[in-house]
């Protein structure tokens, strides 16, 4: 949600259509102790927290909007409570949280909108103490009545799932309240996964090469390695002043597999079956340009299909090669923002968009690249299956 409708988070009718009071209750937070609201906004659930920790607790307290942050304290100084708040402005990936610093994580309608939930739940884990817990609150996709869009909603079965494949474990949930799940997880020692080796490397200035993009300021460069390919996360953080048009960030990458080999995109469309798999494959070349769009669902004109006849995802490409080659995989994205490809001689640049922006506000795009000996597309979509945890039917 953008800070312009802040109000409606503390709207009168908040309790009696989400019961509140009885959340904070079933939280059980005590004296003395240090909690985080991931994603507070201007403070609903913050501020009754802060009075519940007493003046030896602390609320540490998330966003990724500055403006959020600030509403925030405004009314923690009204409330008297501005002493015990630490306002923390969080990236698409990283929350910032202190190592072994909270007892208590709270989610309340925020985990299904975070972009890169895997990487924000080991943060998330990393910052837990000993017996510290992390209560997801999320709208019931279970319950028909619940008045709330389908797409910000979650069922507690997505949520487990979701959650132990990230180190965690259920220990307790909660079923009372009128719309919402309230589901407890712990640290599991045992369903952990080691985290990848990640540096950080700061992304050069200017277009790379390309011509008319507006380059983001603050942009870093994550990279790891998930299941044998190198996963990259490039992040930014929009100016502070509004200019017009999108923002776009850009990763170049170099060598023979991804320059000097021609790529595929491999293309799904829903509800039009072309084969026994529902794949089709296009080149990588549009209006005579190398160039295509990537991990998102547009309606744009792909190897000669109409946009009319079908609504194109485009999850994963692969070189044409009976040879070494790569397959380049892509984060799905929204209407919002988009990947785009280039692909020039002994180069491949990966470019992020983001179309629409607040001022401060932090954005990321993932992709991933792995070599392959043979790149035929069961050993692509093997490898998609892989990184992405979809499973492609």
């Amino acid at each position: 949600m953008s800070y312009h409708g802040a109000d409606w988070l503390v709207r009168k009718e908040r309790e009696w259509e989400e019961r509140t009071s009885e959340l904070l209750e079933v939280l059980d937070v005590k004296p003395g102790q240090t909690a985080c609201d991931l994603g507070c906004g201007n403070g609903y659930h913050a501020l009754p927290l802060a009075k519940m920790v007493g003046e030896k607790g602390k609320i540490l307290c998330v966003d990724i909007q500055p403006e959020m942050l600030a509403l925030l304290k405004k009314r923690a100084q009204k409330a008297g409570v501005l002493d015990r708040i630490e306002p923390i402005l969080g990236t698409a990936t990283d929350p910032r949280l202190p190592p072994s610093s909270v007892d208590l994580v709270l989610m309340v309608d925020v985990y299904h909108e975070i972009s890169h939930p895997a990487q924000v739940l080991a943060h998330v884990r990393a910052a837990l103490k000993p017996g510290g817990r992390v209560a997801f609150v999320e709208f019931r996709t279970e319950d028909l009545d619940v008045p709330i869009k389908h797409e910000h909603k979650m069922s507690k079965k997505q949520v487990v799932r979701e959650a132990t494949a990230n180190g965690l474990k259920l220990v307790r949930s909660h079923d009372g309240l009128p719309w919402q799940h309230v589901l407890f997880f712990e640290r599991d020692e045992a369903g952990v996964r080691s985290p990848p080796t990640v540096t950080w490397k700061k992304i050069s200035g200017g277009d790379a090469g390309v011509e008319d993009l507006t380059v983001a300021t603050d942009a870093r460069l994550e990279r790891g390695v998930v299941d044998g390919a190198t996963d990259f996360i490039f992040s930014g953080v929009a100016p502070k002043k509004k200019v017009p048009g999108p923002l776009t960030l850009s990763v170049t990458l170099s060598g023979e597999r991804v320059g000097g080999l021609p790529l595929r995109f491999m293309a799904r469309a829903r509800g039009l079956r072309r084969d026994a798999a529902g794949w089709v494959s296009s080149p990588l070349v549009t209006e005579g340009k190398s160039i295509a769009h990537a991990g998102t669902d547009r309606g744009t004109t792909y190897g000669g299909v109409p946009r009319s006849e079908a609504t194109w995802t485009w999850p994963f490409m692969r070189t044409e090669t009976a040879g070494p080659g790569v397959v380049v995989m892509f984060e799905r994205t929204t209407s919002n923002e988009e990947i785009q490809v280039v692909q020039e001689k002994d180069r491949l640049v990966v470019l992020g968009v983001q179309h629409r922006w607040s001022p401060g506000q932090p954005f990321a795009f993932r992709f991933a690249v792995v070599p392959v000996e043979a790149a035929t597309d069961a050993d692509a979509t093997g490898h998609y299956e892989a990184w992405s945890h979809e499973v492609l039917r």
